[in-house]
């Protein structure tokens, strides 16, 4: 698999070579939202589920042709979020809140799209799917009446939308959207490290950034 998408990037970047390319910079900062719902305790009947809103700082990374061909690479890191978490079965019913207090959130995601240049070039507006994956912490997690953080990663499918307006030649403006379909694994670890608590969720991210972008 990793060959494949391996060969799959290089072909890519060989392919946007051939063609003349403008390099893009965008640093963000925005708003994260993440919803979870694990597929585990739902299978037999029960239900857990969770939200997290969250600020997002990162940095996108890519390269337009004069074609239109785009591909960027977004790295999001999320902080200083707090959600709730819920989850029932037959004797169990509780919800609590879940933190970033001393936790995070980084996801990566490569994109393939087209961007429509407008404007004598001054608007981009781009459109485009991927890969994505991350890996992250969150506090406050009650297992068992006990307090653990829980650890997560995922993988999953990215959309984008972006707009960029450039004022000069190479200075403008950015504001791009992402939602992440995708699945992930979380997991705590008691005193002892011994697995506490595993969970499969289908998650949801959703992403609102702005900020600068720079063209070269």
């Amino acid at each position: 698999m990793k060959k494949k998408i391996t060969v799959f990037l290089a072909a890519a970047l060989v392919s946007v070579h051939c063609f003349a390319t403008e390099f893009i910079l965008a640093p963000t900062v925005g708003f994260s939202n993440t919803t979870s719902t694990d597929l585990n305790r739902k299978a037999f009947g029960g239900s857990e589920n969770s939200y997290m809103n969250s600020m997002s700082i990162g940095v996108a990374l890519g390269l337009v042709a004069d074609n239109g061909f785009t591909f960027m690479v977004n790295n999001d890191l999320s902080l200083f979020g707090e959600g709730k978490m819920h989850y029932a079965d037959q004797s169990t019913n509780k919800t609590f809140s879940i933190t970033l207090k001393n936790g995070f959130f980084f996801e990566q995601s490569f994109i393939f799209g087209h961007s429509f240049k407008l404007a004598n070039d001054r608007l981009f507006i781009n459109l485009g799917v991927g890969f994505a994956s991350g890996s992250g912490k969150t506090d406050n997690v009650n297992v068992f009446d006990k307090l653990l953080p829980l650890w997560t990663t995922n993988t999953g499918i990215p959309l984008q939308a972006g707009v960029q307006f450039f004022f000069t030649k190479n200075i403008g403006i950015n504001l791009t959207m992402n939602e992440i379909p995708s699945f992930d694994l979380s997991f705590a670890f008691d005193e002892n490290m011994r697995l506490a608590i595993f969970f499969l969720n289908f998650t949801n991210l959703y992403y609102v950034k702005l900020g600068p972008v720079f063209k070269f």
